[in-house]
């Protein structure tokens, strides 16, 4: 398995793999919705905002995660690394989201 994933909720009226490879993706939710909603499956997430960037916060030390939210205010993807298999799956199901395999293209089937 690839070390890294894009994290998202295909648009409506598309499969997975379709909204995968024309970025067509639904809004998440704001910074601190998803990463509220991230730290109920992984409590032992210590989230950290940019000094950079409004817009931006981490999260780790692992599984780690990437958050960005567009000019809507909306996180619409996310990356999470250094996850596991059952990781993914268990963020997959308990935020009703797709994983895309970076180094492959792919969307994972857990």
């Amino acid at each position: 398995m690839s070390s890294e994933y894009l994290m998202f909720r295909a648009a409506a009226g598309l499969d997975p793999q379709e909204a995968a490879d024309n970025g067509a993706f639904e809004g998440l939710g704001s910074l601190d919705e998803l990463s509220t909603a991230i730290s109920r499956v992984f409590p032992s997430v210590q989230w950290k905002a940019s000094k950079v960037n409004a817009a931006v916060v981490t999260g780790g030390p692992a599984p780690e995660f990437l958050l960005n939210a567009e000019t809507d205010g909306q996180v619409h993807s996310f990356t999470m690394s250094r996850a596991s298999a059952p990781q993914i799956n268990e963020l997959t199901n308990a935020l009703e989201l797709s994983a895309l395999d970076m180094e492959s293209g792919e969307v994972v089937e857990l």
